[in-house]
């Protein structure tokens, strides 16, 4: 079978920096130096697969080194984890043999692509996440075809996706191509209709940015005097080849390719706030990204629809 080159790209990058991507992504010592994406996402998917507290196991697709099925586990849910970078996947059964979980490494993490998968026996999941993995697919009709493939009735879907409607905020080069394209009238005409994706009305915002504003202020009033806070320093990782498609979307436009395969988006939660455009992040790393973390309440918002940078969007399948 002819391999596309956006999955060959996604594949060769992701085994190319399976050795950095915990370190990269989950800042294991809160030194902020880098946005803890990878671990601010698993804590808001792990939030939201709790409040539905649905039954039986989780399927982790594009699992990556394998930690949210690890934190599964420990709170006694049976998870599997698939990933296309074998890599990623010796390192996730590393992980599972350190973590002295008792679960075979073999059968609790597998390298296999969306078409390869076919679950163990008869085994139907009732919830899947895929974090991280819809922006690298070519289309939105691989993943949930292959959700509706391996998802029971009424089961959940937790799908992480980059966030369009942030081009209205960022004042990067995503923001200059949208202004190229001419496609501002198109996204705010999405934008009108954001406060009926997001999980808390407008009239939760106050309360919720209060307590962020306690929060922020405090935090802000230690580091601003902090020499160790106002460091620049950042490390150096291996960046995204420049042909790799990474792909955006807006909570109605995710809605209408789900629905297309029986699918029902219930609600978003945004994450990734930034206080401040991006490029602000390089004058001041470390608080920049300790700011975006304690503004995350807000991502529960409509808010959060400009804020954020990403968002979780919960999908129920319906037929």
């Amino acid at each position: 079978m002819k391999v596309s080159r956006q999955k060959r790209l996604t594949r060769e990058f992701f085994d190319a920096v399976s050795a950095e991507w915990f370190e990269r992504t989950y800042d294991p010592r809160r030194e902020y130096r880098k946005f803890p994406s990878n671990r601010v996402r698993m804590e808001v998917a792990l939030g939201e697969i709790g409040r539905f507290g649905a039954r039986g196991p989780v399927l982790d697709v594009g699992c990556g080194t394998g930690e949210l099925v690890i934190e599964l586990f420990r709170r006694k849910r049976r998870a599997v984890g698939i990933d296309v970078s074998g890599r990623m996947i010796t390192i996730a059964r590393r992980n599972l043999t350190r973590s002295r979980i008792s679960a075979d490494p073999a059968k609790t993490f597998l390298a296999s692509d969306l078409d390869q998968f076919r679950p163990a026996g008869r085994a139907v999941f009732r919830a899947a996440t895929a974090l991280g993995l819809l922006e690298y697919l070519e289309t939105d009709g691989a993943l949930f075809a292959f959700l509706r493939r391996v998802l029971a009735r009424r089961g959940l879907a937790f799908v992480e996706c980059r966030n369009k409607f942030f081009n209205l905020f960022s004042q990067n080069r995503y923001t200059a191509d949208l202004a190229r394209r001419k496609g501002f009238a198109e996204l705010l005409a999405d934008f009108v209709e954001a406060d009926r994706f997001s999980r808390l009305p407008a009239s939760a915002i106050p309360p919720i940015y209060a307590g962020v504003l306690r929060r922020t202020s405090a935090f802000l009033a230690r580091a601003a005097h902090d020499r160790a806070w106002l460091d620049t320093r950042v490390p150096a990782y291996s960046a995204y080849p420049q042909k790799m498609v990474r792909r955006q979307h807006t909570p109605g436009q995710l809605a209408r390719s789900a629905d297309r395969f029986g699918f029902k988006l219930r609600y978003v939660v945004y994450w990734h706030a930034h206080p401040f455009p991006p490029s602000y992040e390089k004058r001041f790393p470390r608080i920049f990204n300790r700011l975006a973390v304690l503004m995350g309440p807000l991502g529960h918002t409509p808010l959060g629809a400009w804020l954020c940078s990403s968002f979780l969007a919960v999908l129920e399948r319906v037929r």
